[in-house]
Formats: C-alpha cells, sequence, structure tokens
C-alpha cells in the first residue's frame, strides 16, 4: 500500500536522524526506490498499491530460492547473499524466502572480515542485480487508483527525505507530484476530490485528503521556501474548516454534510489506526502554519481541536500518538534541524557541511535579525553555540558573517544587521575515540525586526543529525 511507503519512509527517516543508523538511511532510500520506480504515473502521481499475487501464486514476484541466487549472482556473491538473508532451501514462504536480515549488518560484516559500511555496499550491488533479474518475472498487478490523501502522504516523505538527505532527485518528484495534485484533483471552487483512475476524478474528497495534501504543501513551502505551497497550504486548511468543521462540539467530521441524505450521524476520525487519524494529522497542519505565518487563526483553531477530544486523550492516550505529537509540536514548537521565528517572517536550518555544522537563517523580504556584534548596546545580538558538550565532537568558535550596516525607519542610529540569507558556521570535528553522537544541539539566539519595530528576542535549539548519512560535504 502507498500509504505504508509514505509512513515507514518516514519512521525510518526519523531514525536515523535521530540514532544515526545507516542502514535505516538506506531502507529510506530503498523504500523512495521502488515507488518511484514501480507506484509512479508519466505525470508523477502515485498509484495505491501492488497486489501480492502474480503468475498463479502469492509472493512468487517477491520471493527467492538458494538455487535462483546462485543462477542471478557470481558464486561469491549467492554464498554472501545466502548467508546475509538468511536463505534456506526450505524457505520462510510456501518454499522459497522472502529476503529480509535475521541479524545486523554488523554481525554480517564482522562474519565476513569487512567494515559495516563495506557490508551495506555489497548488499546494496547485490539487491541491484536482483532488482534486474527479477524484472523478467511476470509482474503482480497494480491498483491504479490515485488518493489525494495517500499522495499527501508520499509528497510529504518524499519532501521530507529531500531536505533531510539533500537529494534533488526526491524533490523533484515531491513537487511533481504536489503540482500535479493541486492540478488534477482541486475542482475550480476549491474542493478536492477523493481518487482519480485513468485521468478520470470521482468522489467528493473526504476530511483526510484535505489534512494530507495540506500538510504536503506546508512541507513543500519547507522544501522550497517557495510562499505559493503556504497559501495553498491555508486554502486546503480554510475549505477543511468549512465542510468538515463541528460548530457544536469541536474536531472534524470525516465526511461533508450531505444536503440530500441525511445520515443518522457524522462520524469522526479521532485516533489512530492503520494511519494516523484525519484530525490528528489537522493538528498538525494547523500547529505547522501557526509557526510559519502571523495569523493567529490557526493556533486559536488547533486549541479548540485539542479541546474537542482531551476527555478521550486523557482516557486512552495510546490511541492518540499522532494527535499527540502534534500537541507537542503546537505547544514547544518544532525540534529538529528546521524551525521558523519570527512567526514565520524567519527560517533557521542547520546541517553538516563536511568539517563545519552551518546555521543557515532565511528572512522574508522587509525583515532582518541583529549582527552578532550590534552597534548599540540594547540590541540582542544573534548568537550560535552548542547547547551542551556532545560526546565524540570537538566544536570551535563560531564564525558569523559580514553584517550590513545601515538605518531604519524606527532608528536614527546606523544599526548592524543579517537580512536575506546568511549562513554561520561552527566548525566541527569528529573525535578519532569512543562514539559520537548523532545529534548535536545549537542554540541560536535572535531578535527579529522589520522597518518599523522588533519583536521580543527568541531563543530556538536546532539538534541536527551529524552522522555521515547527514553530511553534505559527502555529497
Amino acid at each position: 500500500m502507498l500509504y505504508t511507503q509514505a509512513l515507514l519512509a518516514r519512521v525510518y527517516l526519523h531514525g536515523a536522524q535521530l540514532t544515526g543508523e545507516s542502514g535505516f538511511a538506506r531502507t529510506v532510500d530503498q523504500i523512495m526506490h521502488h515507488v518511484l520506480k514501480d507506484m509512479t504515473s508519466d505525470d508523477g502521481g502515485f498509484y495505491s498499491a501492488t497486489d501480492a499475487d502474480s503468475d498463479g501464486g502469492e509472493g512468487r514476484f517477491f520471493v527467492w530460492t538458494p538455487a535462483q541466487l546462485r543462477a542471478a549472482l557470481s558464486r561469491a556473491d549467492a554464498q554472501f547473499a545466502i548467508d546475509a538473508w538468511g536463505v534456506t532451501d526450505e524457505g520462510n514462504f510456501d518454499g522459497a524466502n522472502v529476503l529480509y536480515l535475521p541479524v545486523p549488518v554488523e554481525t554480517l560484516a564482522r562474519r565476513h572480515s569487512m567494515s559495516t559500511e563495506a557490508a551495506y555496499d555489497r548488499l546494496d550491488r547485490i539487491r541491484a542485480t536482483l532488482y534486474e533479474v527479477r524484472e523478467s518475472r511476470p509482474h503482480p498487478a497494480r491498483d491504479d487508483k490515485i488518493v489525494t490523501a495517500w499522495n499527501g502522504m508520499m509528497i510529504l516523505a518524499l519532501a521530507e527525505a529531500a531536505i533531510a538527505f539533500d537529494k534533488p532527485q526526491y524533490a523533484k518528484a515531491a513537487l511533481k507530484a504536489g503540482e500535479r495534485l493541486w492540478r488534477t484533483a482541486r475542482r475550480p471552487d476549491g474542493h478536492l476530490w477523493r481518487a482519480s483512475l485513468d485521468g478520470r476524478m470521482s468522489v467528493d474528497a473526504s476530511q483526510e485528503d484535505y489534512a494530507w495534501f495540506a500538510d504536503a504543501c506546508v512541507q513543500l513551502y519547507d522544501l522550497t521556501d517557495d510562499p505559493r505551497w503556504l497559501e495553498r497550504a491555508r486554502q486546503l486548511a480554510e475549505t477543511m474548516n468549512a465542510l468538515f468543521w463541528d460548530n457544536a462540539s469541536g474536531g472534524y467530521f470525516m465526511s461533508r454534510a450531505n444536503d440530500d441524505l441525511q445520515l443518522m450521524a457524522r462520524p469522526k476520525d479521532d485516533y489512530d489506526d492503520a494511519t494516523p487519524s484525519g484530525n490528528a494529522v489537522a493538528l498538525h497542519v494547523l500547529a505547522r502554519l501557526a509557526a510559519r505565518t502571523a495569523d493567529y487563526a490557526p493556533s486559536e483553531r488547533a486549541q479548540a481541536l485539542l479541546a474537542a477530544f482531551a476527555g478521550d486523550i486523557d482516557d486512552n492516550p495510546a490511541i492518540y500518538g499522532y494527535l499527540l505529537t502534534a500537541r507537542a509540536l503546537l505547544n514547544h514548537g518544532a525540534a529538529g534541524p528546521l524551525q521558523y521565528a519570527a512567526r514565520g517572517a524567519v527560517r533557521l536550518s542547520g546541517f553538516l557541511d563536511g568539517d563545519a555544522i552551518v546555521i543557515e537563517l532565511s528572512m522574508r523580504p522587509g525583515w532582518h535579525v541583529n549582527a552578532h556584534r550590534v552597534l548599540q548596546d540594547d540590541l540582542v545580538p544573534t548568537t550560535v553555540e552548542p547547547q551542551k558538550d556532545v560526546p565524540g565532537w570537538t566544536l570551535q568558535v563560531p564564525q558569523y558573517p559580514q553584517p550590513v550596516v545601515r538605518k531604519l525607519g524606527f532608528s536614527e542610529d546606523e544599526l548592524a544587521l543579517y537580512e536575506k540569507r546568511v549562513r554561520i558556521s561552527l566548525p566541527a570535528q569528529r573525535s578519532e575515540a569512543g562514539p559520537a553522537a548523532a545529534i548535536v544541539p545549537v542554540s541560536v539566539e535572535l531578535q527579529a525586526c522589520d522597518d518599523s519595530r522588533c519583536l521580543p528576542p527568541e531563543q530556538h535549539v536546532l539538534n541536527i543529525p551529524v552522522s555521515a548519512s547527514f553530511d553534505r560535504g559527502r555529497r
């Protein structure tokens, strides 16, 4: 199922960021490769699913026997593959083998007297050969429906991975799919269709379609810094509010009110199941819009949504996991390497680039932050520093860019400013002794102003993934 691919890709991406485990990052690549190769239409949409059955049996396209591996690979690679994936003559599925790793790759590497990265590389090369061989088999049938919500999930996953791994191919696929969905799934009145097949749209969209597509648009804004995507997310959220919000009790109904069909009740998708609930996704959208815009309406709507389900969450919090993560986002802000300040006027992002951690500040037109060395004692300078000692890392004094010096409307004196886009470099070296942390927390303090006023100072902590998978200097 497409939603399985999208959700698992994000889980493995977050796992890679938090742990530095390169195998998780490679799994993200493998999921994306499968979706882009086997589940993508010519115009960029994502198909719903592939069947398990082919050639008269379940799973035949996907499983392998020892003899098939020996026929496809060299003797050495076949033996390595059989050992790595635990392939046996008896098999683990109807006399054949679903390939999986029964032991960690580190254990496999030690067994074959090679480095972990060398073992991963060899598995990647073998996997690519098996993909080519497998193409000659009868393919399983494919469900070619393009479902709006599930496409939103996949666009979100691709765009998030594009930012994290700095991979243009993911960005290109996400943008192509986003433009396609905006062009084909959206009606002239701003309402959405649920699904299309062979270019024909049918069935009004449900609340989750609006929520997932809006969340995807927010992520495309994060990817591109193009305000069109933020405006599209805002429009989708407003339409979702108009069509699905329960004005009496709060929360979103699953479906629209139907004047022609009077239902006994309109249910709400409130708790997580195979996918996160529609209300949880909506709360994510509202929280992210609140951080990126000067509009207080998303925050107010989000608080009303939380209040609607507060009693149920208190009774059974385990089934509201995705909604609770959205609550944390709303109340405490983002915790990752990409955040927003000044109600969205300043974007902060952090990443590893070779031997330095880079903090990039992007200001909207008309906005600036004070430079590191201010010219007036009453102004708050922009300051970057590691939040704490980080195991396995030696961090040097930050290197700040040259400021712009000029006068603004609210001051008769010259001011030292950063505007448009600047980068602050924090030289960083890995220690050769002992394990290194996968995350480096970096504190950024700033005060944002436009030409007429300054906002209160803010402090943000960017938790920056610094494992090799996220090192832009290796690209």
